[in-house]
């Protein structure tokens, strides 16, 4: 792209030497050929000659090239700063999460535990009351048939001594 076709590329973090940081954008203009680039049209972000100034940026806000490339460096170099401090800072918290996850995991796994052992002894529990009432009812029933039958038998006696 021709608006940042000088541009260099760095890595954050990098520390780079004065010369290495100088810019790499054309010292003279593309429209006026041989014009030194001395002005920064604030309003079009161009960097320009003093021709192109007086032919089309008259009434724009523009300022010293020098002035505005030191700004835009010492931004730059806060702005580099504060990202570095923010990936510092991120590679301090990351570890921080996959060690809650783990612990998450770990813990969420003991409660499962927990719940499937209590189930299991509430079931063997349900399980031996069912068995005692059924064993329970039978032997009622047993004992309850029992005596009907004896009832009917004795009905039936003195039904035939009648």
């Amino acid at each position: 792209m021709k608006a940042v076709a000088g541009h260099v590329q760095v890595e954050i973090g990098k520390q780079l030497k004065k010369e290495e940081i100088a810019l790499k954008l054309p010292a003279t203009c593309d429209v006026h050929k041989g014009k030194e680039i001395e002005v920064f049209c604030q309003e079009c972000k161009l960097a320009i000659c003093v021709m192109c100034f007086i032919k089309s940026h008259k009434t724009h806000d523009c300022s010293d090239i020098e002035e505005v490339s030191v700004d835009l460096r010492k931004q730059m170099t806060s702005d580099t700063d504060k990202v570095i401090e923010l990936l510092k800072k991120t590679g301090e918290v990351l570890p921080r999460f996959e060690k809650e996850k783990n612990n998450l995991i770990k813990h969420l796994a003991g409660i499962e535990d927990e719940i499937n052992t209590t189930a299991d002894k509430l079931i063997a529990a349900i399980q031996r009351e069912r068995v005692k009432l059924l064993s329970e009812v039978e032997s009622i029933r047993l004992k309850r048939v029992k005596q009907l039958e004896t009832l009917k038998q004795e009905v039936e006696q003195h039904m035939a001594a009648l």
